[in-house]
């Protein structure tokens, strides 16, 4: 089906037994030291049994100081840390897998608080992100970094490592050498193309010299900055070329910097093979491989990129988070099967506004493989046919479904609604959620594919489970909308985002007053404006989408600006005059009134659990067990990783 994306290709002399490429990312699932911990390791091991043909590790740290990047990132800085790299490259090629270590120091784009130092770099500059001013590195400490490249290389090569590839993208420190944003030298490494580029250069004559003709490197390189004043693709072809004849056996494509946002990680509204052009460009100029990272979600796209000569190689990036089994199942042709990733920037956020592990809102399993690998061993096929019902069919309801399936369980599924999804199918309605249908559509094929007995448009209650003589119990159902209480409005007036995001409720050419400013308030907001809608939010906080990712929330905020959706934070509603259709807002700070025209009054300040509903099956099955929104709201990764945890022990 994907003849291309399935064909062998050859990276320097190293065969690779397809076209699919899992690009570095940071996870942060390492030792404090730097070492590949059994969690790491496991997490790699099950993208390589998924398919996948090459893998690079995310930002293997080359000095364990100061270009640190987060507090537990892969280090090849010390020899210590070779016995760990060797177990993790065992891992892979145990799947015929090859695997590069991306060395990488993160120069100005780090913090003394991970690191304990103040940052590096080629200039005496701050990050626009970290906002640390960064230590100007002499001749001295950058022919000492140029060492600490290398060696990090033999001892990857030591390690059983197939090659490495040098980071130098996305304004880490040999980036910003190569960057006339952030690299203001007078000196050898500065001023010039050829002397910003002098450090790469170097430390790639020094791979070659120390690991061999036949080590294969790889450069992650920037197509361009995306920032004014930085590095410009015309540059970006002459380094590839510099580094071509420099002896490097393929270039990773990538572009941005955190400075420039959403170039670096896309959120879901920016669309897959955006970045093509650029690709397609520098594969007409090197005659080496080029690696292309491009947004791609769906094999399809990968095997267009591939037809039309745009690149030699398609990166995998979230897409391999959200689904180790991506190649397999691509392979088999079974698309719909895959975990897509939704762009929800859940993974990119945990890493870099919490310094957390990595998780993913589609994949429960995500940073956890190595617990699931012995819990897999002990509780394989332990449901023994016994009849499992569970109540409500959104993500947490399905995942455990799927998962008690798996240990052998006799599983039904009872669901209102026409098919899986629950609270995830209005989540799916607002504008760039539409990766969210994909999901929708995995659960149920998922379920179906693991003879789950699936009851839609069936509401459970005690009797039908009772006829069913079950073992046990999951409740998984939804909470129900938070209530607001303001004075003077009828209740006919006052609706709840669900109606409008399941479109019971058809608006257009009102004008609609939107109660809180989180995500759903947003995305209702948003939702309602597209249909010809006024929209004013109004939001309590300091701020409206705390919960979101930064670059996520800046695009959305930009299309607010342009869509001119006005938004009142420390805000809330005083009181409404129906027969005038006026209320007024009151700033809980200033106490300043503001008097604004509204037909309707969209709720989007949450949701509560239902204990009442709970209740009778609690009362009535003893072995009952609350998953999800029934136990406690929250968001879907939090839910749905619960639930796989429960149903694992269950």
């Amino acid at each position: 089906m994907y003849n291309n994306l399935f064909e062998k290709g050859r990276i320097g002399k190293l065969e690779l037994k397809n076209r699919l490429v899992m690009p570095a990312m940071g996870v942060n699932y390492s030792s404090a030291e730097g070492e590949a911990t059994a969690q790491e390791i496991e997490y790699f091991k099950a993208r390589a049994k998924g398919g996948i043909g090459l893998i690079i590790t995310g930002i293997t740290n080359v000095d364990g100081k100061a270009g640190r990047a987060s507090g537990n990132q892969l280090s090849a800085a010390h020899e210590g840390n070779i016995r760990s790299l060797r177990e993790l490259a065992d891992a892979v090629h145990t799947y015929d897998t090859k695997i590069f270590g991306q060395i990488h120091h993160a120069g100005i784009q780090t913090s003394s608080r991970i690191t304990g130092f103040t940052p590096e770099g080629p200039s005496a500059l701050a990050s626009a992100v970290v906002g640390e001013k960064a230590r100007e590195l002499s001749i001295g400490d950058i022919k000492m970094l140029e060492k600490q490249f290398v060696g990090a290389a033999v001892r990857l090569k030591n390690a059983e490592f197939d090659g490495v590839e040098i980071h130098a993208a996305h304004g880490y420190l040999i980036s910003s050498f190569l960057s006339p944003h952030t690299n203001k030298r007078k000196d050898e490494y500065g001023g010039s193309l050829e002397n910003r580029m002098r450090i790469l250069l170097n430390i790639i004559y020094g791979i070659r010299e120390y690991c061999g003709p036949y080590f294969t490197i790889s450069v992650r390189l920037n197509s361009t900055d995306h920032v004014e004043g930085g590095l410009e693709f015309e540059e970006s072809l002459k380094i590839a070329k510099a580094i071509e004849k420099a002896g490097v056996d393929c270039i990773n494509l990538s572009c941005g910097t955190y400075e420039s946002g959403y170039t670096i990680i896309e959120p879901s509204s920016i669309g897959q093979g955006w970045k093509k052009d650029y690709a397609k460009r520098l594969k007409e100029t090197v005659n080496i491989p080029v690696i292309a990272v491009n947004n791609i979600k769906y094999p399809s796209i990968a095997e267009e990129l591939l037809e039309d000569d745009v690149c030699d190689f398609v990166g995998l990036a979230r897409a391999s988070l959200a689904d180790p089994e991506w190649s397999n199942k691509a392979k088999a042709g079974k698309d719909e099967y895959i975990r897509t990733c939704v762009g929800c920037m859940n993974c990119f956020g945990q890493l870099m506004r919490y310094d957390r592990p990595v998780t993913c809102t589609v994949n429960p399993e995500l940073s956890k493989e190595y617990l699931y690998t012995d819990l897999n061993k002990l509780v394989a096929k332990t449901g023994e046919n016994k009849k499992i019902v569970v109540v409500g069919a959104g993500p947490s309801g399905s995942e455990a479904a799927i998962v008690l399936a798996k240990r052998g369980y006799d599983v039904t599924v009872f669901d209102k609604n026409e098919g899986p999804g629950g609270a995830i199918r209005l989540g799916a309605m607002p504008p760039f959620k539409f990766y969210f249908n994909d999901y929708i559509i995995m659960l149920g094929k998922t379920m179906e594919e693991h003879g789950v007995d699936l009851r839609f448009n069936e509401e459970a209650t005690v009797e039908k489970i009772k006829e069913l003589d079950p073992y046990g119990v999951v409740v998984a159902v939804g909470g129900e909308p938070a209530t607001l209480d303001i004075e003077g409005l009828d209740s006919k007036k006052l609706v709840g985002y669900e109606d409008i995001l399941s479109e019971k409720l058809d608006f257009a050419d009102k004008n609609i007053l939107v109660i809180g400013g989180g995500e759903t308030g947003l995305e209702t907001g948003e939702f309602l404006v597209d249909r010809n809608n006024k929209v004013t939010i109004v939001e309590m906080l300091d701020e409206v989408g705390k919960e979101l990712e930064v670059s996520t929330k800046a695009m959305m905020l930009k299309r607010f600006e342009e869509k001119q959706i006005p938004i009142f934070t420390k805000t809330t509603i005083k009181k409404v005059d129906q027969d005038s259709k006026k209320a007024i807002l009151l700033n809980i700070e200033s106490e300043e009134e503001i008097e604004v025209d509204f037909d309707y009054i969209v709720s989007a300040i949450g949701i509560k659990n239902n204990p009442n509903y709970n209740k009778q099956f609690l009362e009535a099955f003893e072995n009952t067990i609350l998953i999800g929104d029934a136990h406690k709201p929250r968001n879907i990764v939090s839910a749905s990783r619960e639930a796989y945890d429960k149903a694992f022990v269950f």
